[in-house]
């Protein structure tokens, strides 16, 4: 993943600008996990639900490079009810690794 996408991500989730929802992406401007990285990707919201239907890829998988066990396990972590935002946030540091590639030297 783009380390600057994670890091931006788990600062998000930290934040608490977010409402958390469990099951959906978005709900009446609440979130998902994967909802909030959508969001600080720009994905246009009203479309996720038209984006949902015609393909079972998410837009997270592709601009952000998750693989689908990483995007079905955060999305368990948040829907199982049992895991806040920042938690997640830490979870997501611990165990999404991300490109080690630094722009600095490239």
């Amino acid at each position: 993943m783009d380390a600057q996408l994670k890091a931006k991500w788990v600062e998000e989730l930290r934040l608490g600008r977010y409402q958390q929802v469990r099951g959906i992406l978005e709900d009446c401007g609440s979130f998902c996990c994967l909802g909030v990285l959508l969001k600080i990707q720009g994905v246009d919201v009203e479309n996720w639900r038209e984006l949902q239907k015609e393909s079972s890829v998410l837009p997270v998988q592709n601009g952000a490079g998750l693989t689908t066990t990483q995007m079905l396990t955060l999305a368990k972590l948040n829907d199982d009810g049992e895991l806040s935002f920042p938690e997640i946030a830490d979870y997501i540091e611990a165990n999404i690794p991300a490109d080690e590639t630094d722009p600095v030297q490239s």
